[in-house]
Parts: C-alpha cells; sequence; structure tokens
C-alpha cells in the first residue's frame, strides 16, 4: 500500500515538473520591450520667466520582467530648481513605486523608479518640477525655447502633447514655431499653445520657440528700461571722452619727445648703405653704440669678442677623436684654445681671457671644452661687464638726459598698461554686476592701451647717443641694418665674400644676428669654413656638420626653431 502511495507521489511530481519546468522557461524567454505610449507635458509659465511643469510618461512594458524605469534631464540640469512631486501611479495591474531616487551628476539630474518586477502592464509615471530661468528677456522680445522630450531616450515614443499656459498679459509676437524634429502639430490658443508629436524614434525630440512681446511676459525693470533708454547718451560722452582723452595724452608724449627730436645726420645715405665698418671700434663696442643699449646683457658682446679673437689668431677652434677599444666610434671632443696673448689687446679682450683661462702660479689653462664657454661667462661676467661698461663710460657716448627721458617712456608705457587693465577689469564686473550697458566704458579704455602703444614706440625709437656721436652710431645702425638684410633676406656680399664672411662674424654676433648669419653663410656646404676651426675628418658635408655641432650643441648659439638645410649630416 505505501509503496502505490509512493508511486503516486511520485508521479505526480513528475508531472508537475513536465508542465510547469516549460511554462517558467517559456515566460523567461519572452522578448522584454517597452515603449512610451504617451509622454505628456502641462507647463505654466510664471511671471518671473520660469515654469511650472508636470509630466504624465505612460510606460508599456512588453515582456519582462521590469523593476526600474529613469526619466533624465540631459538638457539643461542646472536649471532644474526643485522636483516638486515624484510619484508612480498603476494602470492594469502593477505595483506602486518601491523607491524613488533622485540622482545629481554635472551632465545630468535622474529620477529612477524602482517598483516590483513588472511584465506586460502599462504603467503611469508622474513628475513636477520647476526650471528657472526658461523665459529669456532679449532686446526685442520675452523668448521661450523649449525641448519637449529628453535628447536622450532609449525608447519609442507613440505620442507627445505639450500643453503650454501663459499669463494672459503675454502677447505672441509670431506663431510659435518648431525648431527641431518632424512635423509637430502646433495649435495656439487663447493665452496657451498646444504641440502633439508622433511616433517619435528613439532619442528623437521635439524643440520650439515662442515670441512674445518685450516685457509682457517677464515685466521690465524700470531701472534697466532707464539705462536702455540712457544708453545713446552714453555712448556719445564715452566716445568723445575717449577721443579727446587720446588726443590729450598723444599731444603731451609728443611734446616731450620734440625736445629730443633730431634730423638725420648730414649727407646721411639711404637705409643699409653703409656696407663695411664705419669705424674702427672692436666689435663689442660697435654693437653696443648700433643697438643703443648701454645696460642689459652683453653675451653678444662676449660671444662677439671671442670671433674677433679667433679671427685675428689669438684663439681658435678645434675638433678632436679619442677612440677607446670598445667603442664603434670616436668621441668627438670641441675645445676653444688659446694661441697668444698680445700686449696690446684691449681691456675687455683682456677681461675675457681671464675669464676664460684660469691661471695660477704653477700653470695656466690654454684650452677650454667649448661647451663650458657660456657657464665660464655666467659665473664671471661681472668681469668682463664691468670693464666693458667704464669702456662706456669713458667714451661718453650717451646722454644722462636722454637716458632719463627713456625711463620716462618706460614708466609712462607700464603706468598706462596698468590703468588700462585696471579699467577694463572694472567695465568688465560692472557689466556683469549691474547692466551690460556699462560696456561703453571700452571707449575710454581702448585710448588708454593706445596710449600705452605710443609710449612704447617712443620707448624702443627713443636714441642715448649724444649729438656730437650722432652721426657714427648712424653709420653703425646703416652698417648693422645691411648685415641683417644680407643674412636674411639671401642676399649676396660684395666681393672677397669668404673673407667677408669671417670679417662680419663678429659684428653679426655684436648686433644680434649671430643665428641668422651662421645659418645663412655657414651652413651651405657650397661656403668654406673658417680657417680658425680645425678637424681631422675630410669629408666637407661632415665638417660642416661638426662645426654646426659645436656651436648649436654647446649653447654659444641657440639652435633655430625651423632648420632648413640641404646637409644630411646636419645636428
Amino acid at each position: 500500500m505505501l509503496r502505490r502511495y509512493y508511486l503516486a507521489s511520485l508521479l505526480l511530481v513528475l508531472l508537475y515538473l513536465g508542465i510547469a519546468t516549460p511554462t517558467s522557461a517559456a515566460s523567461q524567454d519572452q522578448p522584454k520591450d517597452y515603449r512610451a505610449s504617451a509622454f505628456n507635458q502641462d507647463i505654466v509659465v510664471q511671471k518671473d520667466g520660469s515654469l511650472l511643469v508636470t509630466e504624465q510618461i505612460t510606460i508599456r512594458f512588453t515582456g519582462g520582467p521590469f523593476t526600474t524605469f529613469t526619466r533624465a534631464f540631459t538638457d539643461n540640469p542646472a536649471a532644474i530648481d526643485t522636483l516638486q512631486q515624484v510619484g508612480m501611479d498603476h494602470q492594469d495591474g502593477g505595483e506602486p513605486a518601491d523607491t524613488i531616487e533622485v540622482s545629481h551628476t554635472r551632465r545630468s539630474v535622474g529620477v529612477t523608479w524602482t517598483f516590483r518586477p513588472l511584465s506586460n502592464v502599462s504603467q503611469k509615471f508622474l513628475l513636477s518640477y520647476r526650471v528657472s530661468g526658461a523665459v529669456q528677456q532679449m532686446s526685442d522680445s520675452d523668448l521661450l525655447q523649449w525641448i519637449a522630450v529628453p535628447t536622450e531616450h532609449p525608447y519609442r515614443i507613440d505620442s507627445a502633447i505639450v500643453h503650454i499656459h501663459y499669463p494672459d498679459q503675454a502677447r505672441l509676437l509670431s506663431t510659435p514655431q518648431e525648431m527641431q524634429g518632424r512635423k509637430t502639430q502646433i495649435t495656439p490658443g487663447s493665452h496657451e499653445t498646444i504641440f502633439v508629436g508622433k511616433d517619435l524614434a528613439p532619442n528623437e525630440y521635439t524643440q520650439f520657440q515662442l515670441l512674445f512681446a518685450p516685457g509682457s511676459v517677464i515685466p521690465q525693470d524700470p531701472w534697466l528700461l532707464q539705462q536702455r533708454h540712457l544708453l545713446p547718451y552714453l555712448i556719445v560722452p564715452c566716445l568723445l571722452g575717449g577721443m579727446l582723452l587720446f588726443a590729450i595724452g598723444w599731444w603731451l608724449l609728443a611734446l616731450r619727445a620734440r625736445k629730443y627730436r633730431r634730423p638725420l645726420p648730414a649727407g646721411s645715405q639711404p637705409w643699409t648703405s653703409v656696407k663695411a665698418p664705419p669705424d674702427k671700434l672692436s666689435p663689442a663696442m660697435a654693437g653696443i653704440l648700433a643697438r643703443n643699449m648701454p645696460d642689459g646683457s652683453l653675451w653678444n658682446q662676449f660671444l662677439a669678442t671671442v670671433f674677433d679673437l679667433t679671427n685675428r689668431h689669438i684663439l681658435t677652434f678645434q675638433e678632436t677623436e679619442h677612440a677607446y677599444s670598445w667603442q664603434k666610434e670616436p668621441d668627438r671632443q670641441y675645445w676653444l684654445e688659446l694661441l697668444s696673448q698680445p700686449d696690446d689687446l684691449l681691456p675687455h679682450e683682456q677681461a675675457l681671457l681671464k675669464v676664460l683661462f684660469k691661471s695660477s702660479k704653477q700653470a695656466s689653462e690654454t684650452r677650454i671644452k667649448v661647451h663650458n664657454i657660456r657657464g665660464r661667462y655666467n659665473m664671471h661676467k661681472l668681469q668682463f661687464d664691468n670693464v666693458l661698461q667704464q669702456m662706456i663710460q669713458q667714451e661718453n657716448w650717451f646722454d644722462p638726459q636722454r637716458r632719463q627721458q627713456r625711463h620716462f617712456y618706460a614708466y609712462s608705457t607700464a603706468t598706462l598698461i596698468i590703468l588700462g587693465g585696471i579699467g577694463i577689469i572694472l567695465t568688465i564686473i560692472l557689466m556683469a554686476r549691474i547692466t551690460p550697458y556699462y560696456g561703453c566704458l571700452f571707449l575710454l579704455d581702448g585710448p588708454i592701451l593706445t596710449l600705452a602703444l605710443v609710449a612704447g614706440t617712443y620707448y624702443s625709437k627713443h636714441s642715448l647717443v649724444q649729438d656730437k656721436y650722432w652721426p657714427l652710431a648712424w653709420e653703425w645702425q646703416q652698417f648693422s641694418a645691411y648685415l641683417r638684410q644680407v643674412s636674411s633676406a639671401g642676399a649676396i656680399l660684395t666681393n672677397n665674400q669668404a673673407a667677408q664672411i669671417d670679417g662680419y662674424l663678429p659684428y653679426a654676433a655684436s648686433f644680434g644676428l649671430a643665428q641668422s648669419w651662421l645659418a645663412h653663410f655657414y651652413e651651405p656646404t657650397k661656403n668654406s669654413l673658417p680657417d680658425w676651426f680645425s678637424t681631422q675628418i675630410h669629408d666637407p658635408q661632415q665638417q660642416h656638420s661638426a662645426f654646426m655641432n659645436m656651436l648649436y650643441n654647446s649653447q654659444l648659439i641657440p639652435t633655430p626653431k625651423k632648420r632648413t638645410t640641404t646637409n644630411p649630416y646636419a645636428p
């Protein structure tokens, strides 16, 4: 009897599993899909330009189960002031929401409903929120632009109805327009407009625009109206004030500069007509006189003196090779060697040799590595600079009064830049915090900065040279301009070009033209290298490469940012 009972029970269990399991599997295999059968918005425009929005989103869940739904605000999340009501109203079965979570990020605000599993059911989700600053006050209208449905939604929307109510005093200037999306049915009414969209694909949205008469939605501030009315009366005084300010400032600067203005030297030739050194000044001193720079860095003068001493065979550059047994290529080292030390050296030349070559009672250096030259100068620059400054003072080229005038231009330029910058900052602050109409103050800031440019031009053109030395300084400036022209424009030097290339290199270095001079005359392999550079290399291209490597890699001369060379061995 018991045996029959167990058999009957087992048979019932097997029968249940055979029926229930396929049914359960079939339910789990049902496809999941959902769509919005209705996406309705009821919008009330407030007098301050904000919106009160009520949404009813009806979602049809097919298959399942579904446990969450999210409404994301990605268009302008910062404008969502408050979520006043979030709910869930079930239809045709379903359950109320268990939890409702609101998340905030920089890019979006999201509302997520979590509920018990739902399948094959329609569910209505309710949402109310406030949007600030939706209506913008333009110069000729009150503008409302609204995106009817989310720009990002992974589901289709069968129907989207947006019902907008606006205040009684609001007057439409034109028929509401659709700015984005397919053709939407627009029905304007008395103080309301209805937009109806059908069959929207995922991520498809509709944007529309309403133009109201200015001040009919957002009452205009009487103070702003007064400011707008006074704008033409503010622009004219600011414009005239700016013109007057510039005229007075320019007149004062010109009046001050007129005292120190002087004509070109008598019998002066056209610019760049001097094609040879006009005097026997050393390159270092000639650069100071031509460039009108008694103060500041004297590295160019130091470098010019080095090249001048090499041309006079007092110094020489050479490359040596040293190979170890384990090296495939020998090490190349570049040296600056002292060949002689005549007694007739100028004071700054003697100072240069003391800076470069250490001496003691036991022994004196006769050569140093080229890459140490700049370091030696930086460590002992005062030994050279002070001697050169003393030589400048002995020549008495520069006028103290003209130096004071140049300081006046420098202080005027700095002061005007500071005042103009402060004025711009204050104008921006006033525009941002009070009213944009304060932008007319830029008409005063602009002339101040323009005067700063005028004062800076006077500063750069003002010569410190005394009147009696002005003709000599003018000729050196012409020679400097000539070297600049031939080293940058590809011009050809006069007769005996090779000797001029080497002979004018110290002057080019003193005038700040060493980089372009090397690139134009020494980097091309068609030109010969100076006789003060010796190397054990016999290939002409590699010789030029070694020469340029020595000068660039040792930081004697800055490497050009863009080098154009046909030398395959160039560094």
